[in-house]
């Protein structure tokens, strides 16, 4: 039995295939733009603690 496409698909959830090199790639490429997003908002909120620490220290 033929899988039926939907009329409407959301943002972000087209059918993804290929083979599984291409698959391989996509998996590794999210994995990787999520451990950077990770780093970025761990030394984001570092400097924002340093900010709010320095700003309650002056005086």
């Amino acid at each position: 039995m033929d899988k039926a496409l939907p009329l409407f698909l959301p943002a972000g959830a087209q059918r993804r295939g290929g083979s599984p090199a291409a698959r391989g790639k996509r998996s590794l490429a999210r994995k990787s733009t999520a451990l950077c997003n990770k780093v970025y908002f761990k030394e984001f909120l570092q400097k924002s603690e340093e900010i709010n620490i320095n700003n309650f220290t002056r005086k």
